[in-house]
């Protein structure tokens, strides 16, 4: 009976040592690895496929982390792609996952995301999962830009899962301001997404690059907020309130469409008269709130108060987009590759 336990033992010793190395072969194995990673995010991010995967080298020390270096991979729903790269990716802790349900670590280093609408470079995420099926944790990015828009040194809070991304908490510098806000990224059947951001203190003299035509005929600092929506090619829905400190000034050329919501008065006149010197007119108030109001309509109602004309004007007019907002955006961005080089 012992020489019957002893064998029992010797032999599960070399099965645990046999399945171990194994492992660590199959760890071990790029080829394999590469294989295992894309089967499993095709699983987790259903209607999404994952192509040209590539891992230039990976550590694996068993069983506590696997580290792979220089990935790269394709994202593709639809029509869109997204181009990915990371130094580094690491998987850390996944046996506590079982043992003790601690939870796994999945950290990205130093990544990048390329779409035809928007990249992100410097990206860092350090997600953790009790369940495999949902991942939480921080996110730092250290440049996203989207339609021409850039904003730096922003860390967020998110959770994930296969359906959705939830981001909170965001906070990052653009144009001498800050932005803050909330987004929610839905996967499924398409990626959509819905934003609330706050900004404030932006300097309209940095954004110029942005919108020149836009940007240029205002100077001072810009604060708000804005609430937007729609999928990963463009915006579909806007509501928008935006305003200029008090010592700002406005471009008087800018002013020109709204003389004919303004009866004959001196106002009027002096409004003229700016228009005609190529004046800068220094503004006490200086408000728009922009409404989706169709697919080619914006509703914009404009309050505008300025002591140095005896303005004061507030007025709402519907303002029409050939081809839309998209049609607007991709404009804009195009605008901002050319001035960019």
């Amino acid at each position: 009976m012992k020489t019957l336990f002893k064998t029992l033992f010797i032999l599960i010793g070399v099965a645990v040592i046999a399945a171990f190395a194994c492992l660590y072969i199959v760890c071990s194995s790029e080829r394999v690895m590469q294989n295992v990673l894309m089967s499993s995010t095709n699983k987790f991010l259903e209607g999404m496929t994952v192509r040209d995967l590539v891992i230039k080298n990976q550590v694996c020390d068993l069983p506590r982390k696997f580290t792979f270096e220089d990935v790269s991979l394709k994202l593709e729903q639809g029509e869109e792609t997204y181009a990915m790269s990371f130094r580094a990716v690491q998987i850390s802790e996944v046996m506590s996952l079982i043992c003790s349900g601690k939870g796994a670590v999945l950290q990205l280093k130093d990544g990048s995301v390329k779409a035809s609408t928007f990249r992100l470079d410097g990206l860092d995420v350090k997600i953790v999962s009790k369940s495999m099926q949902k991942w939480g944790g921080g996110v730092s990015v250290k440049e996203a830009e989207s339609n021409g828009f850039q904003v730096r040194d922003i860390d967020a809070k998110t959770v994930i899962t296969s359906k959705d991304a939830a981001i909170s908490g965001i906070n990052g510098d653009s144009y001498k301001g800050k932005v803050m806000g909330n987004a929610h990224v839905y996967f499924m059947p398409s990626v959509r997404y819905v934003a609330d951001v706050k900004f404030e203190g932006l300097d309209t003299a940095e954004m110029e690059d942005v919108n020149l035509s836009l940007f240029s005929q205002v100077r001072g600092r810009i604060y708000g907020a804005i609430e937007v929506q729609g999928h990963a090619g463009g915006l579909e829905n806007i509501h928008m309130n935006v305003g200029l400190n008090e010592d700002g000034e406005i471009q008087a050329k800018a002013l020109e469409p709204l003389l004919a919501y303004i009866p004959k008065s001196i106002q009027k006149e002096n409004i003229k008269a700016a228009i005609k010197d190529n004046r800068r007119i220094p503004v006490n108030k200086a408000q728009v709130k922009l409404a989706d109001q169709g697919s080619e309509t914006i509703s914009a109602d404009i309050q505008l108060k300025s002591d140095d004309l005896n303005l004061d004007v507030n007025v709402t007019v519907d303002i029409i987009i050939e081809g839309g907002l998209k049609s607007l955006l991709n404009y804009s961005s195009q605008i901002s590759q050319f001035m960019k080089g």
